[in-house]
């Protein structure tokens, strides 16, 4: 991905870019989170839904993949910024996700999370052959 002048972008595709994309993602999504989380300890202004929605992303994610422990850190440190912890709109958005992707993907199971956070989606491991 580069920046074009003139405020244009532009993104390259293929085997490279493939390997690479969602390591990235994960690194992106893990700074996103500090710094909201950073912005709340500043008393600096953040919207609920703008929380809401970068909380739901690792949940929803990990339906489908497993979630590194940086962006796992980096959601926990999020959460505890936040005064008397996530607000409300974000566990139910959080928890129908996870329901419509443990619908989508049912051979997936709920896995253990601390009681002060959302649920999280970790694949079952595979039967043993």
């Amino acid at each position: 991905m580069f920046d074009i002048p003139g405020g244009h972008v532009e993104i390259y595709t293929g085997r490279d870019s493939a390997r690479t994309f969602r390591d990235s993602f994960f690194k992106r999504l893990a700074e996103a989170l500090l710094n909201l989380a950073w912005l709340l300890r500043a008393k600096q202004p953040v919207s609920d839904a703008e929380m809401d929605a970068f909380l739901a992303i690792p949940e929803v994610l990990a339906a489908t993949t497993t979630i590194p422990p940086h962006v796992i850190h980096a959601r926990d440190a999020l959460m505890a910024s936040q005064s008397g912890g996530p607000p409300n709109s974000c566990l139910k958005l959080a928890a129908g996700l996870a329901l419509l992707a443990r619908a989508a993907f049912g051979r997936y199971t709920k896995a253990w999370l601390p009681r002060s956070g959302p649920r999280q989606l970790r694949p079952k491991r595979p039967a043993a052959a």
